[in-house]
């Protein structure tokens, strides 16, 4: 896919990457160029498996990534 902005060299974090739209929010910024951090409320259960997900699709973009818990 084509981004139609460039965030090259930046880095990002998402909130609630969790959740499907966190999730895509956290892909689509990979995909465009930045490392990101992933973050859910709790590192347990199925949000840990939807992060991990998240996490990986980012990795297999050649983008560095990380996950953490991050209740706001």
């Amino acid at each position: 896919m084509n981004a139609p902005f460039d965030l090259s060299g930046r880095k990002a974090l998402v909130i609630g990457a969790g959740q499907p739209v966190g999730a895509a929010i956290a892909v689509g910024l990979a995909e465009a160029g930045a490392d990101v951090a992933v973050a859910a409320a709790e590192l347990s259960g199925a949000e840990v498996m939807a992060v991990r997900r998240a996490r990986r699709r980012i990795e297999a973009l050649g983008r560095r990534s990380a996950e953490h818990a991050f209740d706001v």
